[in-house]
């Protein structure tokens, strides 16, 4: 019998709550913030060229690459279920004197968001937080607020995760990090990402697996996906 995952989504407020007592940045440290932001460069640049527009980031926490985009002229929007991490968002955006709209909201469930709302939906690392047929909900609701035109990007974790340090253990048989028997991270193989995105309704115009650069972490999967047309 298949195993049914427990999930604990609002749990992230207390990991956001932590983080920033401690006088961190936001939920990566600097160094690694930098690293996604060349990493949706890169994406960006596998894009046709297109004026910025309104775009969402899904599990936008902080707002540290939701602001990248703000900074380049795109009409910034970002959504997480932990109202610290908004909170902290929009200090960000005071303090950068920058205009954009965090909401507090479960990326499950876009309904403050008509259809075609976004030329841009982006999954900074909130995918694979996102566990089991919670992940078809994830991309149904993220293709039905983009535009017919607008693109997806996807940085994710993915591959083998078994010899990884993390909090918990890990599962080969659902691929999850468990902690305290939650599952908080699910790590798939990245034909099996791409087939999800292709089921929600979408083509899948480039993907790259960014392979781990030493033992301690998990391969990164890139991927620009347009909404299926016809």
């Amino acid at each position: 019998m298949k195993k049914t995952a427990t999930t604990n989504y609002p749990g992230h407020e207390d990991l956001y709550v932590r983080r920033r007592e401690r006088g961190a940045s936001g939920w990566d440290t600097d160094a690694v913030t930098h690293e996604n932001i060349e990493a949706i460069k890169h994406l960006l640049s596998k894009c046709d060229p297109q004026p910025a527009g309104a775009m969402l980031e899904l599990g936008c926490g902080a707002g540290n690459l939701t602001s990248y985009f703000a900074q380049t002229g795109w009409k910034a929007h970002g959504l997480d279920i932990s109202g610290t991490a908004i909170t902290w968002a929009r200090e960000r955006a005071a303090a950068l004197g920058l205009a954009m709209d965090f909401r507090i909201g479960n990326v499950l469930n876009l309904d403050i968001w008509p259809e075609d709302t976004f030329d841009l939906v982006l999954d900074g690392h909130c995918l694979h937080c996102i566990i089991g047929q919670d992940r078809v909900r994830f991309f149904q609701e993220a293709r039905r607020v983009l535009r017919p035109a607008g693109k997806m990007l996807i940085l994710t974790m993915a591959g083998d995760a078994s010899r990884v340090p993390m909090g918990g253990c890990y599962d080969p048989e659902t691929r999850c990090q468990l902690v305290d028997g939650i599952s908080t991270r699910y790590f798939g193989e990245a034909g099996a990402i791409s087939h999800e995105v292709e089921n929600a309704g979408f083509v899948v115009d480039y993907q790259e697996l960014v392979a781990r650069r030493h033992e301690t972490e998990t391969d990164h999967l890139l991927i620009v996906a347009s909404p299926q047309t016809g």
